[in-house]
């Protein structure tokens, strides 16, 4: 089963990088922002985090 798992260390600065990111993306976490209930501007804030 844990063959099936990425393993990947996170550095403080990758996971700094990654609460900054996500924070700009309001739609993400916001729930009385007007996209948060479209699952596709969700996904769209994700992609544009993983880029």
């Amino acid at each position: 089963v844990s063959e099936l798992f990425f393993v990947m260390e996170w550095s403080k600065c990758k996971v700094e990088k990654l609460a900054e990111l996500h924070e700009q993306e309001t739609v993400l976490w916001n729930i009385t922002h007007s996209s948060h209930k479209n699952c596709n501007n969700r996904n769209d804030a994700l992609q544009r985090i993983s880029d």
